[in-house]
């Protein structure tokens, strides 16, 4: 009896212990063996709520335009095609390091105009596949794609699967902009491994202050709620001013502002097959040490700068090769010299010319002087310390 009541004492402390680590991990502390260990910033970081947030319908007007590309932090930017100011916001917001997508433009139940480069249901598969491609070619550094309106196409299935298939095969993200609950887009995405969201709150639907500022709170709060929210918005001027105003509170208030990539890689949404084209790859050149340094020099000082057969020289990972002399830079200053040669006087045959003279230097005195002389080493031998690796891209807005 005794052991048992031991073993069930022992038992109750370890449960006790292991709530009391899951409690205090919580508030960035962690507890091991009696030691107190306290969590980075960046570790508390991954799990603190965050949001994506896009501006749509962004290519009319220029101003407006300019203004929503430079707001304060990761904002994304859908971009309407065959737009007046379409490709000259997109290279602006490229840039910025902004994220670029095709606010694609598709029917709507309402029946209202999405603009040029529309895509209907009434379209066969070849003239859905020529206005989608235009679109996209229309749009620089294209990495996603919304639909515009859509209400009506995105309840279509089959042309729902066309625009995935180009949306693949160019490996881009999808974004549903969810203009209606019966919208197949996201699923139709995800059933193609494609990397995908849907919008959760549209910021300026009542165009307000008021208004626009409550679909705010309404965001952060379901970003907390969630851990995650993704707001749309719109370049007007009240929605612009808001956002201006609020987002540099963000991070006082414990929220962070992500670009979609950003949070598709967070949630684990890649293409399966190969790297994701909105993924940069990374690579650390190889640490050498100055004693590394100072012994390859030592070796190389023994050779002579015209012997580059020696293993030593050739390798491109030790030193640099001399550089030689551009030969478009010769060209020139033989082209120079001889138009300097045709604006000289034509001189007769026979002149003779005084000749000058030179006065020679002691030998102390050019002793002197070679002494005075930098002693260079030659650009063969200096080492890559930086070396990389890396290879080295009337403004009323339509309804939804």
């Amino acid at each position: 009896m005794t052991r048992l009541f031991l073993r069930a004492v022992k038992m109750a402390r370890h449960q006790l212990q292991n709530i009391k680590g899951a409690f205090t991990a919580s508030l960035g502390v962690i507890i091991i063996g009696g030691v107190t260990l306290s969590l980075s910033p960046q570790t508390l970081a991954s799990s603190s709520p965050t949001i994506t947030l896009i501006i749509d319908d962004i290519g009319y007007n220029l101003r407006n335009g300019l203004r929503a590309v430079n707001l304060p932090g990761a904002v994304s930017y859908a971009i309407l095609p065959h737009t007046p100011y379409s490709q000259r916001l997109a290279k602006t917001a490229h840039q910025q390091g902004k994220t670029v997508m095709l606010h694609a433009p598709m029917t709507n139940v309402h029946q209202r105009s999405p603009g040029p480069g529309t895509l209907s249901p009434s379209m066969d598969r070849e003239t859905f596949d020529q206005e989608l491609k235009k679109a996209l070619a229309d749009i620089p550094f294209v990495q996603g794609v919304n639909n515009h309106m859509g209400s009506e196409l995105t309840q279509d299935s089959i042309r729902m699967q066309w625009l995935m298939e180009e949306v693949s095969k160019r490996r881009l993200f999808f974004i549903d902009s969810r203009t209606t609950a019966k919208s197949v887009a996201a699923k139709t995405a995800r059933s193609n491994g494609i990397p995908s969201m849907s919008r959760d709150v549209f910021l300026d639907h009542i165009r307000t202050p008021e208004a626009v500022s409550e679909a705010f709170d309404t965001l952060i709060r379901q970003a907390k709620r969630n851990g995650h929210a993704v707001g749309i918005g719109h370049p007007h001027s009240v929605t612009l001013d808001m956002l201006e105003a609020r987002l540099p509170e963000l991070r006082a208030q414990g929220i962070r502002l992500i670009s979609v990539p950003d949070q598709l890689l967070a949630m684990g949404q890649v293409y399966q097959d190969i790297q994701p084209a909105f993924v940069a790859p990374q690579t650390t050149p190889p640490a050498r040490s100055p004693a590394f340094w100072r012994s390859e020099i030592q070796q190389l000082t023994r050779y002579k700068e015209a012997d580059v057969t020696h293993p030593k020289i050739i390798r491109k990972d030790v030193i640099i090769r001399k550089e030689t002399l551009d030969r478009h830079q010769i060209n020139r200053n033989e082209k120079e010299a001889v138009q300097r040669q045709q604006l000289l006087p034509e001189i007769p045959e026979g002149t003779e010319f005084p000749k000058l003279k030179v006065q020679q230097p002691s030998n102390d005195q050019a002793e002197r002087d070679m002494s005075l002389q930098p002693v260079h080493q030659p650009g063969w031998l200096t080492p890559k310390e930086n070396q990389s690796w890396t290879t080295p891209v009337n403004n009323t807005p339509l309804a939804k």
